[in-house]
Parts: structure tokens; C-alpha cells; sequence
């Protein structure tokens, strides 16, 4: 799956949605990799992906830099909403 049509499927910024905020990202948004390329990540598996708007990307990617890697495993399962949960924290 490429970038224009996770993004077409899932036009929201999934941190925002999860406390029923809608941000479009349709343009601008980011397409981020739940484990980054670097660390073996899945480029093209939706289950690796998630919609992000710029304030929730530059947060994870702050957070990932501090912590080394926000995700240890190449296993994604339960990750994507573990993150999404901890940004959105930052959001309240």
C-alpha cells in the first residue's frame, strides 16, 4: 500500500480521532511508519502505518529520539494503539 492511498483510506490524524478531534491530513499529513525502516519496519504494510498530522509526527519523533525507539519489535501487534493512547495524552 502506498502513501496516496493509506492516506485516501485513512484521511484523519489517528491520535487526534482517538479523542474525537478530526484533523484532515489529507494534504500535509504524514504517513508514519509505526516501526521506522531502520529498525526492519514493514514499508508497505497498512498494519506499520497510521496517519499522522505534523504535531502528532514531530511529538512521536521527539519521543522516539529520547527513547531510542518508541517500538522494540519488528511485531506490531497492540503497538499502533499503545502509541496513539501515550500522544494523546499530550493533546488534553
Amino acid at each position: 500500500m502506498n502513501r496516496k492511498q493509506y492516506i485516501q483510506e485513512n484521511p484523519l490524524c489517528e491520535v487526534h480521532l482517538s479523542i474525537d478531534r478530526y484533523v484532515d491530513c489529507t494534504f500535509g499529513g504524514v504517513l508514519d511508519h509505526i516501526v521506522g525502516l531502520p529498525s526492519n519496519g514493514a514499508k508497505f504494510n497498512p498494519d506499520n502505518l497510521m496517519t499522522l498530522c505534523p504535531e502528532c509526527h514531530n511529538r512521536k519523533s521527539g519521543l522516539e529520539q529520547h527513547e531510542s525507539c518508541l517500538v522494540q519489535y519488528r511485531e506490531v501487534e497492540g503497538e499502533k494503539e499503545r502509541i496513539i493512547e501515550r500522544l494523546a495524552k499530550y493533546l488534553v
